[in-house]
């Protein structure tokens, strides 16, 4: 059985591991490198920062097969454990607004 998503969690800036020889090289693009030259399908990578820099970016925003989360909350780590690591912008809103302080709003169109 294959892994079909990693998470990748950190509190500092993700390319600060990888050394001065794979600068201009996404921590994702290498990856894919590595599980091809080992004859492996490449995984769905999230990558989460839980620290507060933004620095670093491990993978451009248009890669398709990875994401990118930021910041940290105990609302935000349940939603993402709740929901089985399945993070879209619509949970999150709609968790968002789902609390019972909510439940007397009514919209008028």
């Amino acid at each position: 059985m294959m892994v079909k998503r990693v998470f990748v969690l950190s509190d500092m800036d993700f390319d600060g591991w990888t050394g001065a020889a794979s600068v201009w090289k996404t921590e994702y693009q290498g990856i894919c490198d590595k599980s091809a030259a080992e004859g492996f399908a490449v995984p769905q990578v999230v990558f989460w920062n839980v620290g507060t820099s933004k620095a670093s970016m491990p993978v451009v925003a248009e890669q398709e097969g990875a994401a990118l989360v930021s910041g940290y909350s105990k609302n935000l780590v349940r939603l993402f454990l709740e929901a089985g690591g399945e993070l879209t912008p619509a949970a999150v809103v709609a968790d968002a607004i789902s609390g019972p302080e909510y439940g007397a709003l009514e919209v008028f169109d």
